[in-house]
């Protein structure tokens, strides 16, 4: 097949056979095939070497690449300059290896998925938040902790543990953390990061960026003032 070939003369099963000269052009097939074709050219490195890489992308807005790392559960974010930064701590416990990710740059939001493979996060309007099982697609609704309410809530990240959520369906709009439990379905407690501030009258959805959550503060989608993007320590 094309480009598929192996060394048949340094595998030992094949010594018997290579003693037929009828091998002979079987061999240079095989070396045919696994020729090199170069190509390529390097664009970005990375001096790591226990990163383990897996998926990546690049915004072409920036030109910045983004790293998954299969080892340490996390994204690296690549300037031009060669200047690299996690954007979440290494080696957290709360998601598996991060294998893709996928930069969405007309909305400015970056994807990724993990190994991890058991639970999905979803926010709904009105049921609030909700997890789905991935192996059984049952959905159950994360019980709110006492004196809250996951209602109206827009975009959610998951960061340690918690869950940082965008709770625009209500009055005044607001910034949350829950912080579920051990389980990861009820949650066990939940605080108010930001609410009710001059820059942020409309907020939306946001990204981890290190310890802070990076979001859309004024969508627009009842004004016409500047667009404003605000950050939030997660803690």
């Amino acid at each position: 097949m094309l480009g598929l070939g192996r060394d048949l003369v340094s595998e030992k099963r094949f010594i018997e056979l290579l003693r037929d000269p009828r091998m002979e052009t079987v061999v240079a097939a095989h070396n045919a095939n696994r020729a090199a074709v170069a190509r390529s050219r390097t664009v970005a490195s990375m001096t790591d070497s226990t990163f383990w890489p897996e998926g990546v992308d690049v915004d072409p807005r920036t030109g910045r690449f983004y790293i998954a790392s299969v080892a340490h559960k996390t994204i690296a974010e690549l300037s031009a300059s060669g200047a690299t930064r996690d954007l979440r701590p290494r080696d957290r416990t709360d998601l598996g290896a991060i294998l893709g990710v996928r930069v969405d740059a007309k909305n400015g939001v970056l994807y990724a998925t993990t190994s991890d493979g058991r639970r999905l996060y979803l926010s709904d309007y009105s049921h609030g938040l909700l997890r789905v099982d991935l192996d059984s697609h049952r959905v159950i609704r994360l019980d709110d902790a006492p004196g809250s309410a996951s209602l109206g809530c827009d975009g959610i990240v998951l960061y340690d543990g918690t869950i940082i959520a965008v709770q625009n369906g209500v009055t005044p709009a607001r910034i949350m953390r829950f912080n579920l439990d051990a389980s990861g379905t009820p949650i066990a407690s939940a605080s108010v990061l930001d609410q009710n501030i001059s820059i942020a009258d409309e907020p939306t959805i946001g990204t981890i960026a290190g310890h802070d959550f990076v979001y859309a503060a004024n969508s627009q989608w009842e004004s016409t003032t500047p667009v404003e993007i605000a950050s939030r320590a997660c803690r």
